[in-house]
């Protein structure tokens, strides 16, 4: 109190401003805490609940996920070995297609190439896709 006689006046209308700010600060402030703690029990009591079974939904396809890669793996390992034994078999047995590519194309071919390579005879279209049978010639000189 002796420091309010002591101030005069103006010391008393400086310090009355001071308090009043402070209060108006602290009431600004309670405010803020007071929605603060509203919003919290709105997460704590609304949200999380709401979240609780996407969670858990999530940690299952996780797991179907995590099947799913180790399924791809197993795949993966038993098609590789497949192609080693299929590169061995096919190495092994390489030369039986061989020998009967080269049975084949010195008896079958020969044979063909005669019947169809007669001297003097010309190709001709089948009488099937004559063109005039279907178009009057009128039309294809047009």
């Amino acid at each position: 109190m002796e420091a309010w006689r002591r101030a005069g006046p103006l010391g008393a209308q400086d310090l009355e401003l001071s308090i009043e700010e402070m209060l108006i600060r602290l009431d600004e402030f309670c405010a803020m805490m007071d929605m603060i703690r509203s919003e919290t029990s709105l997460i704590l009591d609304d949200r999380i609940p709401a979240i609780k079974p996407r969670v858990e939904e999530m940690n299952k396809i996780y797991c179907q996920v995590e099947k799913l890669e180790s399924f791809v793996k197993m795949v993966g390992h038993h098609v590789s070995y497949l192609e080693e034994e299929l590169i061995r078999a096919e190495s092994d047995h390489m030369s039986f297609p061989r020998a009967i590519s080269r049975v084949l194309a010195g008896a079958i071919l020969p044979v063909f190439r005669q019947r169809n390579s007669k001297p003097g005879s010309a190709y001709e279209l089948p009488t099937l896709y004559r063109t005039e049978d279907y178009f009057p010639a009128s039309i294809r000189k047009t």
